[in-house]
């Protein structure tokens, strides 16, 4: 907008010596577009930080809870003893972080663009 009027105007500010405010005018619209800019990329950071900590560690979180429901809530099986608890706790945790892992991968696929990559080995 700036570089359109000092063009189109080219003539009126060199006669009446307006250039002294013209530049004044471009440096302010620089000014403005620069801070924008900082403020989408800052925005931009916080987004993909957000969501690359929510896809790493958001489905662990979800899969731990779950897990432990039936452990501290008391409506686990009570005929197994503490070590089947253990077991079966582990093999749905080890179950669990292969499933976070699958969804963080799924999802990286996704936000990348790699759609038709995903059945395939997407680099991340």
């Amino acid at each position: 907008m700036a570089h359109q009027r000092l063009i189109v105007n080219s003539e009126e500010i060199a006669f009446y010596d307006g250039s002294t405010r013209e530049l004044d005018i471009i440096l302010r619209l620089f000014m403005q577009l620069f801070r924008h800019h900082r403020y989408v990329l800052w925005r931009k950071l916080v987004v993909g930080v957000w969501d690359t900590y929510l896809v790493k560690y958001g489905a662990s979180i979800v899969g731990y809870i779950i897990l432990c429901f039936p452990v501290f809530s008391g409506s686990a099986d009570p005929n197994k003893s503490a070590a089947d608890l253990a077991r079966d706790y582990v093999r749905n945790r080890v179950l669990l972080i292969n499933l976070a892992q699958a969804i963080g991968y799924i999802r990286s696929c996704s936000a990348s663009g790699r759609h038709q990559l995903i059945l395939l080995r997407c680099p991340v």
